[in-house]
């Protein structure tokens, strides 16, 4: 075991301490993190994995060795949970925010119904269009990466199925507020009916792991409100049934290749995971004069007139940079991604100091944006919690896919100015309210002195 090798299992050490930090300290947040924590850390591992060397990386077409890419993984990746942790205290101090005051419980008469029978016919449209386009996972020639470009007969489908993490959300959010059992059975239901979609699409693992735990995320909020237990016993055994289904999932997949399916499963949980940044940082260590400006340039003009195969910017950028360029046009055709493209993009964008910085600042708006979701889930305002719903999911995908445009586009940032506006109009109104009150304070104080004055 060489020195790069011990290194990158004492940075390992170091991030699971700080995810033992975060359950400990941010408890009621953690269901909003761990997301975030967690597919880092699948590139934590990978990296290490990747550091012992002698690991073929197929999609840059090299072995693997150890170059302290674990190690500085975890620094930056330090730089932003650890100033998360710092700011989510903070915000601790501040009451909840009055925002979108349209809450679930005084409209559930027609609110509940609505976002059933929305989530109901979305469904069934995306399975009537799975059946008359073909079924990806039980059809060779269709595969969930060219999908609407070659097989889909419905077009408008696709921004449907894009949506499948948000009407997770919805059912967590219905089944935690309702005390109707009907309700509950319905949602569940649904889940399954989604999930079961998914399945059949060809998804393995992502999409339908983060659509679960979209809508566990309500479920876990309200639950600490009344209980300091975070898991029962009940919720280990439903983790352990949603990793069995994932890993039989994952063998059907993989089962009938050239090569065996464990091998398959070994190469994708701890090669693939993390292989983007091992490439991406031994890259920029090797080329310590990288034009930072001009890929900066690049990403914001991405943002402002995006172009169609993002090419220069974000996760594809660096496919053509780690890896051989007719290989990674070959990906790019068949309209397939690498993973974990953040935070490498960042050392590209902003240098190493940069980098550090701007993880800083991201922990400080994804703070705000927790703060803000939390708070709307609790107190009941749904029209605030599918805002924040959509800004959280953009926040993964960057983090997931490091592309910028992904996030700060106008969608985003028009959200971001509701939730501001609306801010800021509930607070004056508090305000005005609260100095009525004082003005009446005053002057029944000011009645009442003059009584005493005159007896």
């Amino acid at each position: 075991m060489n020195a790069y090798t011990i290194l990158a299992y004492i940075s390992l050490l170091v991030y699971l301490i700080l995810g033992i930090h975060l359950y400990k300290k941010r408890t009621k947040y953690f269901i909003f993190i761990f997301l975030l924590y967690f597919y880092q850390l699948t590139a934590v591992v990978s990296n290490l994995y990747l550091e012992h060397g002698n690991v073929f990386i197929t999609e840059q077409s090299i072995y693997s060795y150890g170059s302290g890419s674990t190690f500085r993984l975890v620094l930056y990746n330090l730089a932003f949970f650890l100033p998360l942790s710092y700011f989510l205290n903070k915000m601790d101090k501040v009451k909840h925010l009055k925002i979108l005051s349209l809450k679930t419980k005084e409209n559930s008469a027609y609110l509940t119904p609505f976002f059933l029978l929305l989530i109901v016919f979305s469904l069934l449209l995306l399975y009537a269009n799975l059946f008359i386009s073909g079924i990806p996972l039980f059809n060779d020639q269709i595969n969930r990466y060219t999908f609407w470009e070659n097989a889909s007969k419905v077009g408008f489908a696709q921004k449907i199925h894009y949506q499948i993490s948000v009407f997770g959300f919805i059912l967590g959010i219905l089944n935690s507020y309702s005390k109707k059992k009907k309700t509950k059975v319905l949602t569940v239901f649904l889940l399954i009916f989604s999930i079961i979609y998914l399945i059949l699409f060809g998804e393995k693992f992502s999409s339908i792991f983060r659509t679960i735990y979209m809508f566990s995320i309500p479920f876990f909020t309200m639950k600490l409100i009344t209980k300091k237990q975070f898991l029962s016993s009940r919720d280990y055994f439903k983790i352990l049934l949603a990793i069995m289904l994932f890993l039989v999932l994952i063998f059907y997949n993989y089962s009938g290749k050239t090569e065996s399916a464990f091998d398959l499963f070994i190469n994708r949980a701890f090669a693939l995971q993390g292989h983007t940044w091992w490439g991406a940082d031994k890259y920029f260590v090797n080329h310590p004069d990288f034009n930072n400006f001009a890929q900066l340039k690049n990403e914001v003009s991405e943002i402002t007139s995006p172009t169609e195969n993002h090419e220069k910017t974000g996760m594809r950028f660096l496919m053509l940079l780690i890896s051989p360029i007719s290989l990674a046009s070959q990906y790019i055709t068949n309209n397939v991604n690498f993973t974990m493209a953040y935070p490498a993009i960042l050392l590209f964008s902003f240098g190493k100091i940069g980098t550090l910085v701007f993880q800083i600042l991201m922990a400080l708006l994804t703070a705000i944006v927790i703060k803000t979701y939390r708070d709307a889930i609790v107190n009941k305002r749904i029209i605030l919690g599918l805002l924040s719903t959509k800004i959280y999911i953009s926040l993964f995908t960057l983090s997931y896919q490091g592309d910028f445009s992904d996030f700060f586009n106008l969608s985003t940032v028009l959200i971001i100015y509701i939730i501001l506006f609306s801010y800021l109009i509930s607070n004056v109104k508090s305000i005005r309210i609260k100095k009525i009150k004082d003005d009446n304070k005053l002057h029944t104080l000011h009645k009442y002195s003059n009584y005493v004055n005159k007896a």
